[in-house]
């Protein structure tokens, strides 16, 4: 048998069943590689999108600037913390200055009334 095309009884040419069977398999794996080739040109064009997103556009390290933040933050609830203490520690004494000067008052008044 060769595999060139053949003339059946009908007139018709046919293929080999090995070379039809070969095209066929061919034509499925070409089809594969340009799927294949597709799938890969639109992930590059999202992995380029993606780098641009995370890519530093300046000098500085993501990591080491989230860091620098997150001591800054730190710091400031510490500072927070100490001016919350100084200001329970003013309201304290007013509000022995109050108390004192209620006490002084009565006592200036009940002096005023006993003269």
């Amino acid at each position: 048998m060769a595999p060139l095309p053949r003339e059946t009884a009908g007139g018709v040419m046919e293929l080999d069943p090995i070379v039809q069977v070969a095209f066929v398999s061919g034509g499925f794996g070409l089809l594969s590689l340009i799927v294949s080739e597709l799938r890969l040109r639109k992930q590059a064009g999202q992995i380029g999108e993606i780098s641009e997103q995370v890519k530093n556009s300046h000098e500085t390290n993501l990591r080491d600037d989230v860091d620098r933040v997150l001591s800054g933050v730190e710091t400031l609830v510490e500072a927070q913390r100490r001016q919350g203490q100084d200001i329970t520690g003013i309201r304290e004494d007013v509000r022995m200055e109050r108390t004192e000067r209620v006490a002084l008052s009565d006592r200036l008044d009940d002096h005023i009334r006993s003269t």
